[in-house]
């Protein structure tokens, strides 16, 4: 697991805020096992079935309503969503988390191919209004799956076969 150094900084903080030694901040530090956690990372990297809390303040902003460069494009086109997903993986991040980077890099990546600027490819994947209703990327992932499930279905009717194909597998679906 990941873990955070919040304790050791905070010890280190409280000392100097409070005119203490600083050896007393050392033995702190060196007493303390530094630990490395994602902040916020429920928002970071969701779980792709919970996608609607997106919001991104700089949607509106005026470079994200600017093309992106040859340099840009050819970087976002050379990402590997499988591969990324997979180092994921082997850091502990869930596999459903994981899933999003790739839903997301091959969204951003087709949009990217449309020509499409980062606020309307933004503003796609952002819930609109008060956010009752599902964005684009919420839809397209919500047929998906249905989809991948009626082919899990008609597998396991026409086989027998009870494994189920990953969504990370490059033939699994999504």
């Amino acid at each position: 697991t990941t873990t955070t150094t919040s304790t050791t900084a905070a010890a280190a903080t409280t000392s100097r805020q409070h005119g203490d030694d600083k050896k007393k901040a050392k033995k702190t530090r060196k007493a303390a096992t530094m630990k490395l956690v994602p902040i916020d990372h429920a928002y970071t990297l969701p779980n792709f079935r919970q996608l609607s809390d997106a919001n991104f303040e700089w949607l509106y902003w005026r470079q994200a309503r600017e093309p992106f460069s040859e340099e840009t494009k050819d970087y976002v086109l050379s990402l590997d969503p499988f591969f990324d997903a997979s180092v994921l993986i082997r850091l502990g991040i869930p596999e459903e988390c994981a899933i999003t980077v790739v839903i997301t890099t091959l969204f951003l990546q087709r949009c990217v191919s449309a020509g499409m600027t980062l606020s309307e490819i933004g503003d796609m994947i952002q819930r609109q209004g008060v956010g009752e209703s599902p964005s684009v990327l919420e839809n397209i992932v919500s047929e998906a799956l249905l989809e991948h499930e009626e082919a899990i279905g008609r597998r396991k009717g026409a086989s027998r076969d009870s494994r189920q194909c990953s969504p990370l597998n490059r033939g699994g679906g999504l």
